[in-house]
């Protein structure tokens, strides 16, 4: 029953799994850079540094 702090049993996949998921993660705290590996790792590399 929603809002008796009682635990909740979903099952979802695909999208619908991801945007429970980033709900959840709003409830702890955490955000989408919280998850990453690093923020380099969200930019494509545009050109190098080769001289």
């Amino acid at each position: 029953m929603p809002g008796t702090g009682e635990a909740a049993t979903i099952e979802a996949d695909a999208f619908e799994a991801c945007c429970i998921r980033h709900q959840l993660d709003h409830l702890d705290g955490l955000l989408f850079l919280d998850r990453v590996p690093g923020a380099l790792s969200l930019h494509i590399e545009l050109h190098s540094c080769d001289a």
